[in-house]
């Protein structure tokens, strides 16, 4: 914080001098004559000791006085009053401290290195954004106009140029990905106006006229510019230039979003995220459909509400992706939000996230238009966004919780008017109550043009299914038959492992992925039990989404084999209503299945990792005090499926491993 003798104050050394304090934005007198000039002197170099020597040679270039000295420390004194400590004296000089302060130079610097980052990170809304704002600053005039006959001065003018040039190259590069011509041809212009050898800026000019249909006027561009390169430099253009000239002329100069240099409108793509192997679209046939049906009816004008239930690792996320592959290809918008247990302290963090990836894939001047009259709350929700939306508005207190809910809501409510709009939500059954409003919100607004599809955990989903209302279509994922794990051991190259996965997975999407990796990695499929440490894990992590208590009778009852009966759980000293309760979770989420009056482990991955998750000592204690023996044979056919010869996955297996 700025203490009172150091107050905040806003330097403007772009075009006239001027000295505004932050707090209150009225002008702060600089004494005038020599004082001023030390005061030039030392903003120009600010942050750094400036001897005493070269503050003598700036006020007096004819040469110094025998007192110069004394008259150095009287101007410091009357600057101390405006300036307060920030004037420091050091062994030697003195040095201007801005730290605290605005000062437009070095604004520009770090708007022009954001700029940098952003394109580099393929978010050129963003980039552009920033990169404008740099300009705006570096171009409303010469550096301190009213003192160029200073030779101080000179040390600013090459720092401004450089920042300037960088401005400009970034502005005109991030207008070419989001396909704005016209403004890249603007930057491009400026730069070559102020440098015509500047080839890289004649270069994206050209670029641009070809992207606005102005072939000709390209064409001429190049011809300018190869003139000029041979009257003051001897040189041709080099081979990148001549190559966009020969494509220019043979027609294939394109858009550069044609290209493929246009980010997704979400600010990323939707990639797969499985393998080549394709994993995400196998057995989904009936959730792909409901997908395009909702999105039929989007594209008409009306609103739609898709939620995807499952157990971990059934494939929701997967599912969720390829319906937004859907949407992205019919030239639908898509933000996506992902929740976390850990994000929810933090209000609306999935949505909000979605938002800020949106803006910066966009155009500013779009961004601006969607977020009109939700400023301040935006950008306190969003600080990247401040460039775009208010850069010279004071900060505004921070929202309220309403405010901020309804700012997020009108956003999307105004995106969804302008294309078709699909809200995807991963893992809602953890959000927010900020995102479980603001999805209430939007689907009692019936908002025509827009999608939302929620992935949710099944027994975790009450409060999502109350803001979602009845209207939504639960689609509830089942684990892939034995035909689609086949499909999926085709893909991976290991066909003859398809009846040993689906016999070791269940069929649940995220182990049959996980086995069929390690299979074709090498790992022999019929030693996969005790499973190795990557696939107990998966395991473990489908099995820990039953909740504790479930998790707690799962790893005991593990002692019996694949198949146990529900009185078992009782010997095991289980109440009833417990039990019970435990019980139902664990066939809702698929990882129990009924074998006529007995129960079976639907994975055997899922009860090896069970058993794994007992203590020995624990565990040989649990067998001993078991009534009967335990039946480690398992005689169904349910549970031979594992081999058929009879062999329980816990035979040979290491707890502790």
């Amino acid at each position: 914080m700025v203490s009172a003798t150091r107050p905040a104050l806003r330097l403007q050394l772009v075009g006239p001098l001027r000295l505004l304090s932050m707090e209150t934005a009225e002008p702060v007198p600089i004494p005038k004559g020599r004082a001023t000039t030390l005061f030039v002197v030392l903003a120009v170099h600010r942050g750094q000791l400036v001897g005493l020597d070269d503050i003598v040679a700036a006020l007096w270039p004819s040469g110094g006085t025998t007192n110069a000295p004394q008259i150095v420390a009287s101007l410091v004194s009357r600057l101390r009053r405006p300036l307060g400590s920030s004037l420091e004296h050091l062994d030697g000089g003195y040095r201007l401290d801005t730290r605290g302060w605005e000062v437009d130079v070095d604004d520009a610097e770090r708007l022009v290195r954001s700029a940098e980052r952003d394109l580099a990170a393929a978010e050129p809304g963003l980039s552009h954004a920033a990169a404008r704002r740099a300009i705006e600053l570096l171009g409303v005039g010469r550096p301190l106009e009213a003192h160029r006959s200073l030779t101080v001065v000179d040390d600013l003018d090459p720092v401004i140029d450089a920042l300037l040039r960088r401005a400009r190259g970034v502005a005109w590069a991030s207008a070419l990905a989001l396909g704005d011509a016209e403004s890249a041809r603007r930057e491009a212009a400026e730069a070559t106006a102020a440098d015509p050898l500047d080839e890289e800026a004649q270069r994206a000019l050209m670029q641009a006229l070809c992207d606005l249909g102005e072939r000709n006027a390209a064409l001429h561009t190049y011809s300018r510019l190869q003139r000029i390169l041979r009257q003051d430099l001897g040189a041709d253009p080099d081979p990148q230039t001549q190559s966009l000239h020969l494509r220019i002329l043979r027609g294939e100069g394109g858009r550069a979003s044609d290209r493929g240099t246009r980010p997704d409108r979400c600010g990323r793509r939707f990639e797969a995220v499985a393998s080549s192997a394709g994993t995400q679209v196998v057995g989904r046939d009936d959730v792909l459909a409901e997908f395009a049906d909702a999105w039929r009816s989007v594209v008409r004008g009306e609103s739609a509400v898709l939620t995807l239930l499952g157990g971990a690792g059934c494939g929701k996320s997967e599912a969720l992706r390829a319906g937004a592959n859907h949407v992205t290809a019919t030239g639908g918008v898509v933000l996506d939000a992902h929740c976390s247990r850990y994000e929810r302290v933090t209000m609306m963090q999935p949505l909000v996230a979605a938002i800020r990836r949106f803006c910066a894939g966009e155009h500013p001047d779009r961004v601006r238009d969607l977020a009109r009259g939700l400023e301040p709350a935006l950008v306190e929700l969003i600080p990247a966004l401040a460039d775009v939306l208010s850069p010279a508005v004071a900060p505004h207190p921070a929202p309220s919780y309403g405010h901020a809910v309804e700012a997020v809501q009108v956003f999307l409510l105004n995106v969804a008017r302008r294309q078709p709009l699909m809200i995807a939500v991963d893992d809602a059954h953890v959000a927010d109550d900020g995102t479980i409003t603001v999805l209430h919100r939007l689907r009692a607004s019936n908002a025509p043009r827009m999608l939302l599809a929620v992935t949710a955990q099944d027994g975790d989903a009450d409060a999502l299914s109350a803001a979602l209302g009845a209207t939504s279509r639960r689609l509830f994922l089942k684990p892939l038959t034995a035909h689609d794990v086949a499909e999926l051991a085709r893909r991976w190259r290991v066909p003859a492992a398809a009846g040993e996965v689906y016999a070791l997975t269940g069929g649940v999407p995220g182990l049959v992925v996980e086995t069929l990796r390690a299979v074709a990695g090498g790992a022999d499929p019929d030693h996969l039990v005790p499973p190795l440490p990557i696939l107990r894990d998966a395991a473990l992590e489908h099995l820990r989404a039953a909740g504790d208590a479930a998790v707690r009778l799962l790893a005991l009852v593990a002692v019996f084999g694949r198949r146990f009966r529900f009185e078992d759980l009782v010997r095991l000293g289980f109440p009833l209503p417990d039990a019970v309760a435990a019980t139902q979770r664990a066939l809702r989420l698929g990882l129990l299945l009924v074998d006529g009056d007995a129960l079976v482990f639907a994975s055997g991955l899922v009860h090896a990792a069970a058993l794994a998750s007992v203590p020995e000592p624990i565990r040989r204690n649990v067998e001993r005090c078991l009534p009967v023996a335990v039946d480690r044979s398992a005689p169904s056919a349910v549970v031979d499926l594992r081999r058929g010869r009879g062999r329980s996955p816990i035979d040979g297996l290491d707890p502790a491993s």
